[in-house]
C-alpha cells in the first residue's frame, strides 16, 4: 500500500497516510490493541473499503 487513505463510505478517511509493504512468501504479523484498525487494514487491502487516495500494489 502506497500513501493510502481509505473509508467506509462515508468520504472520511478511516485509514489515512498508509505505507506497508508486505513481503511475498514471509509470515506477517499484523499486532495492536482492540479498536486499533487491524482489521480494517486487511479489509482495505482486499478492496472491502473505498479508496480514496494511493495504491494496493499485489
Amino acid at each position: 500500500v502506497t500513501n493510502g487513505y481509505f473509508s467506509w463510505g462515508s468520504g472520511l478517511a478511516t485509514l489515512s497516510n498508509i505505507d506497508i509493504r508486505i513481503p511475498t512468501g514471509q509470515l506477517t504479523m499484523i499486532v495492536g490493541q482492540v479498536g486499533c484498525g487491524k482489521s480494517s487494514l486487511l479489509l482495505a487491502i482486499l478492496g472491502e473499503m473505498q479508496t480514496l487516495e494511493g495504491k494496493v500494489h499485489w
